[in-house]
């Protein structure tokens, strides 16, 4: 009985283990995390901008939509920042005005505040701190896990 097949597939996935235990799990969760958060914007670009069918509804009087020309800048400039963090993760200055930018932009229109948008900002908020052994990276990680988990019950306990 020929046995080279079976030893080929434990080898392989031998080395899946070995690359997947080398695997960068902060960077994986800061790009999903960043991915899906630019994704989504972009996916719900009516949202973001003022000229669209349904009405705005700002959180102050004073602190309506921005004007025609303006909230387009304002959404590109945090779709840039926010990539520009995923290529250098040390700027994490530049994560902090994308997300003062993202909280600004929701206060100007409650209709912004939709699940996924607010779980990324937490998710994202997580990266404004720097990692400097492995204890920190787990603890970034656990926080990640935390609210995932928060996330799921809250969900169902309200079904």
């Amino acid at each position: 009985m020929d046995n080279g097949g079976v030893d080929r597939a434990r080898r392989f996935w031998r080395e899946v283990a070995k690359r997947f235990d080398r695997f960068d799990r902060v960077a994986v969760a800061r790009w999903t995390l960043g991915l899906g958060m630019i994704f989504g914007v972009l996916l719900s670009w009516k949202l973001w901008v003022t000229g669209r069918a349904f009405p705005h509804l700002p959180c102050f009087d004073w602190f309506g939509p921005s004007p025609a020309p303006w909230d387009k800048v304002w959404v590109v400039s945090f779709l840039v920042l926010l990539t520009a963090f995923l290529l250098r993760p040390d700027w994490r200055r530049v994560l902090g005005v994308a997300l003062m930018l993202a909280v600004i932009m929701a206060l100007q229109d409650q209709v912004r505040w939709q699940p996924w948008f607010y779980i990324y900002l937490l998710g994202l908020t997580g990266f404004l701190f720097p990692i400097h052994d492995r204890t920190e990276e787990s603890a970034q990680l656990g926080l990640l896990r935390i609210m995932l988990v928060g996330m799921y019950f809250w969900s169902g306990w309200h079904k």
